[in-house]
């Protein structure tokens, strides 16, 4: 299995990420980040202020946003009332709501895709014209009439397959927006670009076909509309990952304190407020004849086995990690080793350096909530 199992217990849904069989990241769907940047609403205007020119737009949240209306057109046409689509920009922030527009764009690795518009733009860091003319040409072979490209300063880092790829999958989310935009209630949030589903389709785009099996019909509609085109969708009824005994015994690992290593040891997981902390711990013979090469041997099956928990359990910030003592040398073939392993991840953590103590500092950006922090959004399904 390569893709995402999506299953829904009691109204929440629980979506797993699987790559050659193994089960390598997952989360709750109620799993979505505090900030409203990028959120995508069908709303309503409640006021307009002329003297500001400004609209007060109900999107549904605690706070009216507001939307600038230094276009004189935009002045004529915006009636109290009147419902729109718009995205938020900028969060609220004391007794101000947050900041929103009505040029809704799409964020991609490569490119943003922006909506209702006709325009190539670039990255101000993009300055050479032979660049510019190239990725100009890429976008009239490739964009419709009514579908803006910026390209990103680091678009040069992907190939012409994958802007393609990716120009093609905000596409189909563009097309699911616009689906969405005359339907009631209003107001609704109609697309979260941070929400998991989304991040982990996204995260597939440079395989050739992945695959996403849903549990029941009902999540179909809700999913089918947001698939990329290299995304094979099917429904497998009453299933659960509970069932797939390898899976399973992953996820259950991931909850656990303790890790046990292949070949012996174990690593042990604790979070505080500041950092996660790793140990290291060998269940071996002390009085082995090459401590030095026993040490090497299971600081790398910690280390392989650190890089999994932390994609696993969404850790992120400031991680340490004890592993058993060695000699420079040895720190050496490991720091190697472990940099290489972090790579896999496509969130990979930074190796910083051995500290004084000989201990390695990694940090990782935070993206969603560690497991530790979702334990309450699993914990019915979990037991049931």
């Amino acid at each position: 299995m390569h893709g995402l199992f999506i299953e829904s217990f009691d109204g929440n849904v629980y979506i797993f990420a699987l790559e050659n069989d193994e089960l390598v990241e997952y989360h709750s769907a109620s799993e979505l980040d505090q900030s409203l940047v990028g959120n995508i609403y069908r709303s309503r205007i409640n006021n307009i202020e002329t003297g500001l020119d400004a609209a007060f737009i109900n999107i549904g949240e605690l706070k009216n946003g507001y939307l600038y209306l230094m276009d004189k057109i935009k002045k004529s046409e915006y009636k109290s009332g009147q419902t729109i689509l718009c995205q938020v920009l900028k969060d609220g922030a004391g007794m101000k709501g947050p900041k929103l527009t009505d040029e809704i764009t799409l964020q991609g690795d490569s490119i943003v895709y922006i909506m209702k518009s006709d325009t190539i733009i670039f990255s101000s860091k993009i300055t050479e014209k032979a660049t510019k003319k190239r990725f100009i040409k890429l976008a009239e072979e490739h964009k419709g009439c009514d579908e803006g490209i910026l390209f990103r300063s680091k678009v040069e880092e992907f190939t012409e397959e994958y802007i393609i790829k990716e120009l093609n999958f905000l596409r189909s989310q563009a097309r699911y927006i616009e689906k969405q935009r005359d339907f009631l209630p209003v107001p609704k949030l109609i697309y979260k670009p941070r929400h998991p589903m989304i991040e982990l389709m996204h995260k597939y785009l440079k395989d050739e076909e992945f695959n996403v099996i849903i549990t029941d019909e009902e999540l179909k509609e809700q999913i089918e509309n947001k698939l990329p085109i290299n995304a094979q969708l099917s429904v497998s009824p009453y299933d659960s990952i509970k069932y797939h005994s390898q899976w399973w015994k992953t996820f259950k690992q991931s909850m656990e304190k303790k890790v046990p290593l292949i070949g012996g040891g174990e690593i042990i997981i604790e979070y505080t407020e500041a950092m996660t902390v790793i140990d290291v711990n060998s269940a071996r013979d002390v009085n082995h004849s090459d401590l030095e090469a026993m040490a090497l041997e299971i600081n790398k099956a910690a280390a392989k086995e650190i890089a999994k928990q932390i994609r696993l359990r969404n850790l992120s910030g400031i991680i340490i990690v004890d592993f058993i003592q060695m000699k420079p040398s040895g720190k050496k073939e490991l720091e190697c080793f472990f940099k290489d392993i972090l790579k896999t991840d496509p969130n990979p953590a930074n190796f910083v350096d051995f500290t004084e103590l000989g201990l390695v500092e990694l940090t990782r950006k935070r993206k969603f909530r560690t497991i530790n922090e979702q334990k309450a959004d699993f914990s019915a399904w979990f037991h049931n």
